[in-house]
């Protein structure tokens, strides 16, 4: 199967890429955080994270409008059982990513439109 999909993998990613570039163009609510993009890399887009310190209203309110989002990553690396040496430090930035990240729909079957009309319904978000 992967060997199949393995084919398709260059236009998958290049489609990622489009949806990325639409987010990243359209999306402006000023509680949102977008994710860097660097301009000498091509990054693949596994996921289209965003930060929003309102996170969880974020999300009930773009699930209330049909728009699935999910939290990678919801434990930060040093809470995680394979790095407990490193659990008891502070790390107030990784804390606070980590209670602020979520990721928005970027796989199929999302479209560079769907892209767009996410990035409406997230600019329309009153916190």
């Amino acid at each position: 199967m992967l060997r199949v999909k393995l084919r398709y993998l260059q236009a998958e990613n290049a489609r990622r890429h489009e949806i990325a570039q639409a987010y990243d163009s359209h999306i402006t609510h000023r509680l949102v955080t977008r994710p860097t993009i660097f301009s000498e890399m091509k990054q693949v887009w596994h996921q289209y994270v965003i930060r929003c310190t309102k996170r969880d209203k974020l999300r009930e309110y773009l699930a209330s409008r049909g728009v699935g989002t999910d939290i990678h990553y919801a434990t930060p690396p040093h809470r995680q059982p394979c790095y407990k040496e490193f659990k008891s430090y502070a790390l107030p930035v990784t804390m606070r990513i980590a209670s602020q990240a979520v990721s928005l729909p970027i796989a199929h079957p999302i479209t560079v439109d769907d892209a767009r009309a996410i990035a409406g319904i997230i600019n329309e978000f009153e916190e």
